[in-house]
């Protein structure tokens, strides 16, 4: 299924941005180089990924016909 490729894409993503380091300060104190600069590229990307991903899976569960509401 493709939704567990970008689920993975995602959790790369992710474990990345913590190995790395939000600032140069933090995880592996990189200040510039190419992983500095993927990080700093992906960082619009990888909440919205995660959002789109739990609303695609919340999507393809199935309805409920013994659904109670209160």
């Amino acid at each position: 299924m493709q939704i567990d490729t970008l689920r993975g894409i995602a959790c790369i993503l992710l474990v990345s941005y913590h190995v790395i380091g939000s600032t140069p300060m933090q995880g592996m104190k990189i200040s510039t180089g190419l992983l500095r600069e993927i990080n700093d590229l992906f960082v619009y990307i990888r909440m919205p990924l995660f959002a789109f991903i739990s609303g695609v899976l919340y999507g393809f569960r199935p309805i409920k016909s013994d659904y109670f509401v209160l």
